[in-house]
């Protein structure tokens, strides 16, 4: 089986929904199920780490704090 889990939040973050999606993915992974996670960047380049996706996205921290908007241009 293969799952593709999104977010747009910062995994690398303290927050529960960092913790909750690591702990979803090592027990997903421990079933033998292959996980990727596509998330946005902290910057414009997009890349690959591992089972993490990275999408390049902006700062748009002024219109809500933290907030970023993907910069993909396909």
């Amino acid at each position: 089986m293969k799952v593709l889990i999104t977010s747009d939040w910062d995994m690398d973050g303290v927050n529960g929904v960092a913790t909750s999606i690591n702990n979803l993915m090592k027990g997903l992974e421990a079933l033998g199920v292959d996980v990727r996670l596509l998330t946005l960047s902290k910057s414009l380049h997009s890349y690959i780490d591992g089972n993490v996706y990275n999408m390049g996205s902006i700062d748009v921290h002024d219109i809500y704090p933290n907030a970023r908007l993907s910069a993909f241009q396909g």
